[in-house]
């Protein structure tokens, strides 16, 4: 199987994926990798483990599942498609963006929702520069790929720590931690696809 390379322009960003090179190696990983129909589909940076072990809390998401959600894609079956398009533009993204630095700076709270299981969120405040206008440019891009984006809420940085009930307290201290990201991942249920910076 062949992947078709194509070149994307956003506003004053341009992506020439035919510059992506990949070893035969990652071609063919590349290539080859195809989740189940059910699974949902993100695009996020996560944590480095060391600092998620800092910050997860007990009963909460795991240490090595702390991410932030750059854009959520829908399930694997409604991406259809469009999956080989979604790995070149992210793969073209990351390859064409710096590390990321800054820290995460606080925590809050998400109201329950249908899309929580109506449960609240409990989340770790990101304060990353840069990081809004990556989000902007990979959603423009993807979009102009002819990619559906699920836009039910707008664009908050954050890492989910826990899930709880209405109203539950939950002791989760004010953190200050630094945090930098130098990688993107393809997720999609159990697998997560890592594409480095820069």
């Amino acid at each position: 199987m062949s992947v078709s390379l194509i070149k994307y322009k956003s506003g004053d960003l341009e992506l020439d994926l035919d510059q992506i090179n990949y070893s035969p190696a990652s071609r063919k990983q590349f290539e080859a990798y195809q989740p189940s129909a059910d699974s949902g589909v993100m695009i996020a940076l996560k944590l480095p483990l060391a600092v998620a072990e800092q910050i997860a809390v007990p009963g909460g998401n795991p240490p090595e599942e702390l991410h932030c959600t750059l854009t959520y894609l829908g399930k694997r079956s409604e991406v259809g498609s469009k999956w080989d398009i979604i790995k070149q533009v992210v793969a073209g993204m990351a390859e064409r963006t710096a590390s990321l630095t800054g820290s995460i700076n606080g925590v809050g709270r998400f109201a329950a929702s249908e899309s929580s299981e109506d449960k609240e969120v409990v989340y770790a405040v990101l304060d990353v520069p840069g990081l809004s206008e990556l989000r902007i440019d990979l959603v423009d891009l993807l979009e102009l790929a002819g990619v559906v984006i699920t836009k039910e809420h707008g664009f908050t940085p954050h890492v989910t720590l826990s899930y709880v009930e209405p109203g539950e307290s939950l002791d989760v201290p004010v953190m200050n931690i630094p945090a930098s990201f130098d990688r993107v991942y393809l997720w999609a249920g159990e697998e997560h696809e890592e594409f480095l910076l820069g």
